[in-house]
């Protein structure tokens, strides 16, 4: 019995656009960690007055109130 080959070529093709688009996603992540990083040394963030810093747990972190806080450039 021979072995077919017709479904390796398909098969490297997806393998290939999976890597590819592996890859992609692990460069836009850390693409957003530079933006942010530059973002944070360029601008101040200041908590209002009337906000809580309180954090709930649950599966992730989240805030227990709305944060409204401004955003001031540094000098």
């Amino acid at each position: 019995m021979s072995h077919d080959h017709r479904f390796e070529p398909i098969f490297m093709y997806f393998k290939h656009l999976f890597t590819y688009a592996l890859s992609m996603v692990i460069f836009f992540q850390m693409e957003m960690k530079v933006m942010l990083a530059k973002f944070f040394q360029h601008f101040d963030l200041h908590l209002d007055e009337s906000e809580c810093f309180e954090i709930g747990s649950r599966a992730t972190i989240f805030p227990l109130c709305e944060i409204k806080c401004t955003v001031t450039p540094r000098q």
